[in-house]
């Protein structure tokens, strides 16, 4: 009996050297462990950071551009404006300047239709002071009255002052 209670004595000294073993082995691992972790987490940390300043770019990139956009935009409108305005105008003038060529047409119209009637009037006149003349005129010959009076021809009927 003595040996087998020595032996369980070298059994249990045998166990507690490889249960101290194994807490060293495991305290060593518990801190590989733990400094991967906090490597790790240093890692995430680092690329959230990264991401984060890689987004706040991106959103000041995007907001510095719909700024310009909005700019532009209210730029666009200002002068689509101001083209409408300068078209109205243009039409209002394009109105007005056809209107006035309208007037001007009448106008041309009716001094045409004065100028019709003043050489009616003109010609009824001259062939009212026309003489008959006494002799008869030969051919190639012009006879020709006072100054202001009308000449005629014997070549022809026509009369002319």
């Amino acid at each position: 009996m003595h040996i087998r209670i020595q032996k369980l004595q070298a059994d249990l000294a045998s166990a507690s050297q490889s249960i101290s073993e194994l807490k060293e082995q495991l305290q060593s691992k518990e801190k590989e462990h733990e400094a991967a972790l906090h490597s790790l987490k240093d890692q995430i940390q680092t690329v959230k950071t990264q991401e984060m300043n890689l987004l706040r770019d991106q959103n000041m990139a995007l907001s510095a551009e719909l700024q310009q956009r909005r700019t532009d935009q209210e730029s666009f409108m200002a002068q689509k404006d101001d083209l409408n305005s300068q078209l109205q105008e243009a039409n209002r003038a394009n109105a007005r300047l056809l209107e006035q060529l309208n007037e001007l047409g009448q106008e041309k119209e009716r001094l045409q239709q004065d100028l019709e009637e003043a050489k009616k009037e003109s010609e009824e006149l001259w062939w009212g002071t026309l003489t008959p003349v006494e002799e008869p005129i030969s051919q190639g010959q012009i006879r020709a009255g006072p100054v202001g009076e009308p000449v005629s021809c014997g070549s022809c009927s026509e009369v002319r002052s």
